[in-house]
């Protein structure tokens, strides 16, 4: 789960990504990061149809099993 403080947790460890379960993810959280300048990584993304909504927010990298059901974007 996503502590509620984790975009200051964020800046003060001086990250440069955030890298999550795909189910913690919301288009506003991913805009929130990118407003921040950390990427977006989410794993594992195994429904092609998932994998088409979370590339619509914006989400930078995804990890998946399902390789040859989901195509690079």
């Amino acid at each position: 789960e996503l502590p509620a403080d984790w975009l200051a947790r964020c800046r003060r460890l001086g990250c440069v990504g955030v890298d999550l379960n795909h189910r913690e993810l919301s288009r506003t959280l991913i805009a929130q990061a990118h407003a921040a300048r950390l990427k977006v990584l989410c794993y594992t993304v195994n429904d092609p149809q998932r994998a088409a909504l979370l590339e619509s927010w914006g989400l930078d990298v995804l990890i998946t099993d399902a390789v040859d059901e989901i195509a690079a974007g």
